[in-house]
């Protein structure tokens, strides 16, 4: 049988993904207690409600790699919920300090910017998060 983590890392290379591993991972240490794994880290109800709310795009269709995490692992979520979660963190992450395995979701900072060329700019400093607007491609008024 594999690890949880092995499990990922195969769905992900065999499978067309909505983003690397550690967007599953994200989106599994972001169910609430009785939805995941028990070995996983969980998230509060009010968390998890927060994260629903960022941006994600619609769900045309169902992820094969949230269907097979679900049914490896016998998660008591729906494979909808687990995509969305996983779309959360997709497309509202932060990488830290240039590392592409590990990600942070800030709430706020979040609903900032979705851009292909961002107006603002962040830096993580111990326990904050700045967040600077840049004056390029910004109209006055």
């Amino acid at each position: 049988a594999r690890t949880a983590a092995e499990q990922i890392w195969h769905d992900v290379a065999s499978s067309k993904s909505i983003g690397p591993p550690v967007v599953y991972w994200g989106a599994l240490a972001s169910l609430l207690v009785d939805e995941g794994l028990g070995q996983l880290p969980w998230v509060a109800a009010e968390s998890q409600s927060k994260m629903l709310q960022l941006y994600t795009p619609s769900i045309v269709e169902l992820d094969e790699v949230v269907q097979a995490l679900v049914l490896h692992f016998s998660l008591n979520v729906s494979p909808v919920k687990l995509q969305k979660l996983a779309l959360v963190w997709q497309c509202n992450s932060f990488s830290t300090s240039g590392d592409t395995y590990g990600r942070e979701l800030y709430f706020a900072p979040a609903f900032c910017n979705h851009s292909c060329t961002p107006s603002c700019r962040f830096k993580r400093e111990d326990r904050s998060f700045m967040l600077r607007a840049c004056c390029d491609g910004i109209s006055s008024g």
